[in-house]
């Protein structure tokens, strides 16, 4: 038989399971790789969401801060208009503080209210095969 037809002859040191090997060997470092830039895309999202989170706490902080001084004026300007009007100081600040005692008894019920709600129900669900 000719060389043409059987083709190349083998070199001495690559024997089939040699070069078996060393695909093997690529497959699992291409997957590696594959694996390694997913887990950098991860950490790139993550790092960009605590950023947003950050942010986002930074932000409902500032707007409570403000919100607070708000109510504030509003009860002090309750109270000043009641002295205006001929009720005593401590009418007044009587009033405003059964105000804020009502909007504390109101936050509780809320509070209670979303304690209750069983979390991630949706996902409880998918994963039975509920849903």
């Amino acid at each position: 038989m000719s060389d043409s037809a059987i083709g190349a002859p083998a070199r001495s040191g690559d024997s089939p399971s040699s070069s078996l090997a060393a695909a093997v060997g690529q497959l699992f470092g291409s997957g590696r790789e594959l694996v390694a830039d997913a887990a950098d895309l991860v950490a790139a999202e993550a790092h960009v969401a605590l950023q947003m989170m950050t942010a986002l706490a930074v932000t409902a902080v500032c707007a409570a801060v403000l919100g607070v001084l708000a109510a504030a004026g509003a009860l002090a300007a309750i109270a000043m208009g009641m002295v205006e009007r001929g009720f005593s100081g401590a009418a007044a600040t009587g009033a405003v503080a059964l105000i804020c005692a009502l909007g504390a008894v109101w936050f509780v019920f809320r509070l209670r209210a979303l304690a209750r709600h069983a979390l991630f129900a949706r996902s409880r669900q998918q994963l039975r095969g509920d849903g």
